[in-house]
């Protein structure tokens, strides 16, 4: 009960630091593995009051640790991410930190063209100039890089995505 009152307060503290700093991806993989820590320690009373053995403890915390990264894997975290800072950004009204979901990569560029779209009575119109900038010079990036690239260095993420990048070339 003690470890499970431990790892509810860094969830708690992380939530304190997503308040005041937004969330990053090291915020969120450190929830996901405060979570499983937890598991593992519901796992644990388990075996304790139902007199299990440890090979059942042990695999069972394989199976918890396997789903989480099995379900990760397929979880676009960066793009959950940059959603979540733009949907606080706006309930909140604050700002974003464009320069980290910049360095989201292209699964934040949806969240930045939101921001560089904003209506003037957004709490986000202030950052859309910047968003603009940052948008434009991803995309001659991208375009200047798609140039000279390979095919096998193709990911089909990113080009999912320069949708958010196109648009640029058309409007004022």
């Amino acid at each position: 009960a003690q470890n499970l009152l431990l790892a509810s307060n860094v969830v708690l503290r992380v939530r304190m630091y997503v308040d005041e700093y937004q969330l990053s991806l090291l915020r969120l993989h450190l929830v996901l593995f405060v979570g499983l820590v937890g598991v593992g320690f519901v796992l644990l009373a388990a075996r304790i009051f139902r007199e299990r053995t440890f090979g059942w403890l042990f695999g069972a915390n394989l199976l918890a640790a396997f789903l989480l990264f099995f379900t990760v894997q397929f979880w676009d975290t960066r793009g959950f991410v940059a959603r979540w800072n733009v949907r606080e950004a706006v309930e909140s009204g604050r700002t974003v930190d464009l320069y980290y979901l910049g360095e989201l990569g292209p699964s934040a560029w949806p969240s930045l063209r939101e921001i560089a779209d904003a209506s003037p009575e957004s709490p986000l119109a202030g950052q859309k100039a910047d968003a603009r900038r940052m948008l434009e010079a991803r995309r001659e990036f991208e375009n200047g890089r798609a140039s000279v690239e390979a095919w096998p260095a193709f990911q089909g993420q990113r080009w999912s995505k320069r949708w958010a990048l196109e648009f640029l070339a058309v409007s004022p």
